[in-house]
């Protein structure tokens, strides 16, 4: 079992709390409205492959990039734009299982990423326009 398959075992992900539902609730509904007004509860691809970065997804062991959230995506959702919590919870589901993961894991380190963050220049102009 590797560090990040540790920590979902029953324990706070490092220098955080476990995630809280009502904390994941929040931060999905500001993801879900980040630089989109179709975003209404319901979040997009873009969106979720922005949470996933901000989370540092990438740097882990098991490396989930934006090719790996969108093969999961389009195979669990084919041609949905937008996608609610509990089919986003899906998703970390599918996932948490192709890399060998426990998916309270993946939910702590999206928690532990809080608020969207604007991180290029089309995220700057997403906000403003």
């Amino acid at each position: 079992m590797n560090e990040e398959q540790k920590e979902g075992a029953g324990q706070p992900a490092a220098g955080g709390k476990p995630s809280d539902s009502k904390d994941f609730s929040a931060l999905f509904a500001s993801f879900a409205k980040f630089g989109d007004d179709k975003g209404e509860g319901k979040i997009s691809l873009k969106n979720i492959q922005k949470w996933f970065k901000q989370a540092g997804m990438q740097e882990m062991e098991a490396c989930i990039n934006d090719e790996c959230v969108a093969y999961e995506y389009k195979n669990l959702f084919k041609d949905k734009t937008h996608i609610t919590q509990t089919e986003f919870d899906s998703l970390l589901g599918a996932i948490a299982g192709s890399k060998h993961m426990d998916r309270k894991v993946l939910m702590d380190k999206l928690v532990e990423a809080g608020e969207p963050k604007i991180s290029n220049v089309q995220d700057l102009i997403s906000q403003v326009c």
